[in-house]
């Protein structure tokens, strides 16, 4: 019986796929690409999900051209390399490509709520006017400067006291800052966060869902639809693991301000100002309300932490491989602070090569090295090449800002590029976006990324690391797979840069002592996933 099931599923499958090709689709001057196979197009030219996306389509631009395209099951997808080409299409033209790909095992496990991967719609709108509200200009984002001080200083004080677990460090302090912004919560001091755990764990599972044709369903939606246990529904274990789990970063946390406002511990947070607005003379926000409200708050959370993180770990690897610019960052931080006291926000202004910094950190290692792709709305022509309505546009972020003919030498980790006489192009107008689509949080990542880096240079020296038998160990850029570029764990060594460099860190917890977490007022959470 289920083999006969099968069977007639395969054949209707196969149905679907010709009358697709041959019957649908009038002819298209696509871009150029691999020529592909009947029916199934390129599906043997897509990456394993073991590879990181934009080391394998970097190679389609570079045989094909700037412009470059594959199909696959009849669903275009079009590579852009050129920073003409992406202004024109996804600037120029956003009207027209500023859609989102339907991701089907992103939606399955429930991540399609979230901002990044609604379609130009009442949810999205709703949600990004909540958002540039909170944080859309660089005036809104000086609000949070104190938090982003106080847990930078944290952040040294971890560092000082383990500097092996840095990585995890820049976990916690991203999301203290974070957390406390959006929700007033309070994390665990010294320890591991529920909260913080639960988040991160989700915005892993959100890199890895959001890779487009990675699994079977994404090629046969009606997958979904199988019962549990049939070929080809494995997904499914999965994505209700990722389900749970967004279901409690979506609630928990909104339950945790609600309780805190019924019990008159009025936070100021994002979240709370959004419900005392909606509530009115009702005792809660109607359910579109506390919709956009909750899923808004979510999205801040994981634009903000984990793909600070990412640029944050890539910094710390660029330090041990080109110390100069670390050397040349402590200098200008000691010219301005009289190095008796850590940097501060209104020290950006004195400081350009720091500032550089942040700009170079934002280039070499780009967050989304293949941006978040974006789907054609309408019909569109560029030079001659159709670029049809329902094709997905991935803008190749890596290519843009590690063109050789706009950057030079364009590996090398040099934040003087951007400053006179060279005056290399600010890699920001790729990394954070493109169009409709452009990041609400941008002015509060450069921020919290100026701070971040001014102090761990102002009082650490970052170096490689040396073996047993005292052999320098030379580190490399590679990634993890997933839409965010997680460079891959690497040796490195973090020492403080005198003595009196590390009383300056020790002095932070007199100045900041330590809080009481809020976690024990939090419900009930999903456990890890193994």
């Amino acid at each position: 019986m289920a083999n006969t099931f099968i069977i007639q599923a395969l054949i209707a499958l196969v149905g679907f796929l010709v009358y697709h090709q041959v019957f649908r689709k009038p002819k298209r001057n696509l871009p150029p690409g691999p020529k592909g196979l009947p029916l199934i197009g390129n599906i043997f030219d897509l990456p394993s999900k073991e590879t990181p996306n934009h080391v394998h389509w970097k190679s389609l631009n570079d045989k094909y051209g700037p412009v470059a395209s594959v199909t696959v099951l009849g669903q275009s997808m079009i590579f852009i390399a050129d920073r003409e080409a992406a202004q024109e299409i996804m600037e120029k033209k956003s009207q027209a490509s500023s859609g989102r790909p339907v991701l089907q095992f992103a939606n399955y496990c429930g991540f399609g709520d979230f901002i990044s991967l609604h379609q130009l719609e009442k949810r999205f709108t709703s949600q990004r006017k909540l958002m540039h509200k909170a944080i859309g200009t660089k005036v809104l984002a000086t609000k949070y400067a104190d938090i982003q001080q106080r847990e930078a200083g944290r952040l040294l004080l971890r560092t000082l006291q383990d500097p092996q677990k840095i990585v995890k460090h820049f976990e916690t302090e991203a999301g203290a800052i974070i957390l406390k912004i959006v929700y007033g919560y309070t994390i665990n001091p010294h320890g591991p966060d529920p909260l913080i755990g639960l988040i991160d764990r989700m915005m892993a599972n959100f890199s890895r869902a959001s890779v487009p044709f990675t699994r079977l369903v994404e090629f046969i939606p009606a997958l979904k639809w199988l019962p549990d246990g049939f070929p080809g529904t494995g997904f499914k274990a999965e994505a209700n693991q990722y389900g749970k789990e967004i279901r409690a970063v979506i609630n928990e946390p909104y339950k945790f301000v609600r309780k805190q406002m019924i019990d008159h511990n009025i936070m100021g947070s994002y979240v709370a100002r959004l419900v005392q607005e909606c509530i009115g003379d009702a005792d809660e926000p109607n359910e579109a309300d506390a919709y956009t409200i909750k899923w808004s708050a979510a999205a801040l959370y994981g634009g903000g932490a984990d793909t600070t993180v990412s640029t944050l770990i890539g910094f710390i690897l660029a330090m041990t491989m080109f110390p100069e610019a670390q050397r040349k960052a402590q200098e200008e931080i000691d010219r301005v602070t009289g190095g008796t006291r850590l940097p501060v926000l209104a020290d950006l202004d004195q400081m350009p090569y720091v500032e550089a910094m942040v700009s170079e950190a934002l280039r070499w290692c780009p967050i989304l090295p293949m941006g978040v792709p974006h789907a054609m709305s309408e019909d569109m022509t560029y030079k001659g090449y159709d670029l049809p309505k329902g094709a997905y546009i991935f803008p190749s972020i890596w290519s843009f800002t590690h063109d050789p003919a706009v950057y030079t030498d364009p590996d090398a980790f040099a934040p003087e590029r951007f400053l006179a006489p060279r005056n290399e192009p600010n890699p920001r107008w790729a990394v954070f976006g493109f169009g409709r689509r452009v990041c609400p949080g941008r002015y509060l990542a450069d921020s919290s990324l100026f701070l971040n880096l001014a102090y761990l240079v102002a009082v650490f020296d970052i170096s490689k690391a040396m073996d047993e038998q005292g052999n320098v160990i030379e580190p490399k850029l590679e990634f993890e797979a997933g839409i965010i570029a997680k460079p891959k764990s690497f040796p490195f060594q973090i020492t403080p840069r005198s003595e009196r460099h590390a009383q300056l860190i020790r002095g932070i917890e007199k100045e900041h002592p330590w809080e009481e977490s809020d976690a024990p007022l939090l419900g009930e959470l999903p456990p890890p996933s193994h």
